[in-house]
């Protein structure tokens, strides 16, 4: 490997000419050189129209490489058919500098492209660096791409998605605990709007809010292959509820719907769980609750694919949010007859959500049950209703 620093041009443009002649140089790196100028970088990409050899060029930190820049290494990238790698991470291309570069190298023979600076850990099964490089020209053939945790933005978001819209292997897109918000979530939203592989989308804990929930509302008006989306702690709240619970009703392809952790009030509660019901959700998750079995039944009675005749919810956490909701589901008709609730942290504004909810059913015994810890207000709350008797 040949690596190289120039004080001036054109020493840069004689290395050029050296490239264009060579039939021994694979790897060159032209790092950090801040007079490289565009008159260095023309003479560069003119070398590579002529070179067989060069298989590696590295070009992080060149103050050249700006975005008229990156769109003179675009064109030279459509003619040259042997460069394999190329390293642009750490430059100002801009987004359409960006775009135009992986055009370019979508269709040539490039086979890693690296622009964006990721942050890899030991538990990544795949470098997220080399991953991505592989994503951005087409190159990528394995079901899961995990990009959780590794310091992702919008940027990142926006160019993955040029690959999304065509690719046929990933199924499960991980990009949780990074840095996505409304800008990255619409971009996401344009490619599933023309994907037609990717079963399941992990955003949890980004920041798309409102806007970025209800872009991926609009996808799933005409998505009809993504079976989960998980967006736990996005900062999302009714508005976003609402366009979510909307395209619920039109969408019959997805199974579980993940909202753990937002902000989302009452009113956007019983919107999601009204439409649940109405859907083909099996799963509809707003709370989490100790245990992973009263996770997943609680779940599946909000969406309304609980069959069971009992739902155990003893000891698991169970507060006045979640009997809100729960509320909410039991207007609804269900096969379940016995819902246990002992042992949680329920007050007399949870007793009372469910003590109108089962009041409501009069043709039906209530399905309640407490424990004897239950507070005296609780207990009195829930004697205050002629309608309901309660199960001990």
């Amino acid at each position: 490997m040949l690596f190289w620093q120039f004080g001036t041009a054109l020493q840069v443009v004689a290395v050029g000419l050296r490239l264009g002649c060579s039939a021994s140089v694979m790897r060159v790196d032209l790092s950090q050189n801040d007079d490289l100028g565009l008159e260095g970088l023309q003479a560069i990409t003119e070398a590579m129209q002529l070179n067989v050899t060069l298989r590696e060029l590295t070009l992080r930190a060149v103050r050249a490489l700006d975005e008229s820049g990156a769109r003179c290494l675009a064109e030279t990238l459509r003619k040259n058919r042997v460069l394999r790698k190329l390293d642009v991470r750490g430059n100002s291309m801009g987004d359409e500098g960006t775009k135009a570069l992986i055009e370019a190298a979508r269709v040539s023979s490039i086979e890693e492209l690296h622009i964006f600076e990721l942050r890899p850990f030991e538990y990544h099964k795949m470098d997220p660096n080399q991953a991505l490089a592989q994503v951005l020209v087409g190159r990528f053939s394995q079901d899961e791409l995990d990009l959780h945790f590794c310091c992702l933005g919008d940027d990142v978001t926006q160019a993955l998605s040029m690959d999304l819209t065509s690719n046929k292997s990933v199924l499960h897109l991980r990009l949780e605990q990074n840095f996505v918000k409304a800008p990255g979530a619409q971009a996401l939203s344009h490619a599933l709007k023309e994907n037609s592989s990717l079963f399941i989308l992990n955003l949890g804990m980004n920041s798309i809010g409102d806007v970025g929930a209800q872009a991926l509302s609009e996808a799933l008006l005409v998505n009809n292959t993504l079976r989960e989306i998980i967006l736990n702690k996005n900062n999302i709240g009714d508005a976003g509820a609402d366009a979510l619970g909307a395209a619920l009703y039109q969408n019959n392809s997805l199974r579980k719907l993940a909202m753990v952790g937002n902000v989302i009030e009452d009113l956007g509660i019983q919107v999601l769980v009204s439409a649940a019901g109405r859907s083909s959700l099996e799963a509809l998750q707003l709370f989490e609750l100790s245990g992973q079995e009263p996770n997943q039944a609680f779940a599946a009675f909000l969406a309304g694919s609980y069959k069971e005749p009992k739902l155990n919810l003893d000891r698991c956490g169970f507060h006045d949010e979640a009997a809100k909701a729960l509320a909410a589901a039991i207007r609804r008709e269900t096969s379940t007859n016995h819902i246990s609730l002992r042992y949680n942290d329920l007050s007399v504004a949870g007793w009372e959500a469910l003590n109108m909810a089962t009041g409501r059913r009069t043709q039906r015994k209530s399905i309640l049950s407490r424990s004897s810890d239950t507070s005296a207000r609780s207990w009195l709350a829930l004697r205050a209703s002629r309608r309901m008797s309660l199960i001990k």
